[in-house]
């Protein structure tokens, strides 16, 4: 059995007047463990991660998150970021530390003149195409929609159109960032170069971005995603087949390959459940992308 921190005895050994302070100049909201919404304000996406923060701030702007990350410096609290929560090893949560919660931050800002987006950190990629493409265009994001664009775009950002238009990072253009002494700063190519060349892959090593800039490209819509999977012992051919059809396959066509165990869960098929397989996800965003016949005529069980 795991020892938890109790939350509430870290929350006592806070000075009183700093705290009470602290909740004052806020514009968001402080959860405490005895707080009614804290059960639902420290779960994640992975069930099996089981964290007690001793206080979770859901922020309203960029002051909330420079106030937060300097109360959690002084008084010596660990410090998570929150935005998805999808992250399999539970970054978004921390034993008795202090997490700062994104997700009232969620609003998108579309420049369809400029081609550009304005995206809060508190959005999920999902929302963010489903925004852009009421005026067409795309963004390259991560694969899940349920990921919050920070951790998509961060880690990379490897998803359905990076063959022609790259990783999630290609297209970021600036970034509002608030780094570790509180400060809140622009990072861009032509202002703290150092620093957007670190954050494009390093994760959350450098700061809480409270506002993205995307570059936006003219996509689809996606006319197919087909999702195949192949009995694992196939799995050598698979590969090799895969890189030889897609080294000569349209930029508008990109796959995904995937192998593990099969969970019988929706949307993956009931003939493979708890089995082990190799799998392929192809998107297309064009009609004149044709799918390599060679991938979806062997011995395959689609994805209805």
């Amino acid at each position: 059995m795991t020892a938890h921190t109790h939350p509430l005895g870290v929350v006592a050994q806070l000075d009183e007047n700093d705290l009470r302070e602290f909740d004052e100049d806020l514009r968001g909201d402080l959860i405490f463990p005895d707080s009614e919404e804290y059960e639902d304000a420290r779960n994640v996406w992975n069930g099996l991660i089981n964290e007690y923060p001793a206080v979770i701030v859901r922020v309203n702007g960029a002051s909330d998150v420079a106030r937060s990350v300097t109360f959690a410096r002084d008084n010596n609290l660990e410090l998570a970021i929150r935005s998805g929560a999808h992250h399999q090893a539970g970054s978004a949560i921390v034993e008795g530390g202090l997490v700062i919660d994104l997700e009232e931050m969620n609003t998108v800002r579309v420049d369809a003149e400029k081609q550009v987006a304005h995206v809060q950190p508190g959005t999920r990629t999902e929302d963010v195409l489903a925004e852009t493409q009421q005026y067409g265009p795309a963004t390259p994001t991560g694969s899940a929609g349920e990921v919050g664009i920070p951790g998509s775009t961060l880690g990379g950002g490897i998803g359905w159109i990076r063959r022609k238009h790259g990783l999630g990072i290609d297209a970021l253009r600036s970034v509002e960032i608030v780094t570790p002494d509180g400060e809140l700063r622009e990072a861009s190519p032509d202002h703290n170069e150092d620093l957007f060349w670190a954050i494009r892959g390093g994760g959350g090593n450098f700061g809480v971005v409270t506002n993205f800039e995307f570059e936006l490209y003219e996509v689809g819509p996606i006319v197919q995603a087909l999702g195949i999977f192949y009995p694992y012992d196939a799995a050598e051919d698979v590969l090799e087949t895969h890189r030889q059809v897609m080294s000569d396959a349209s930029e508008e066509l990109t796959t995904i390959l995937l192998s593990g165990h099969i969970p019988g869960l929706p949307p993956m098929p009931d003939e493979l459940a708890g089995t082990d397989a190799v799998g392929s996800t192809i998107p297309r965003t064009s009609s004149t992308a044709t799918l390599p016949s060679v991938l979806t005529t062997r011995n395959t069980v689609p994805i209805a």
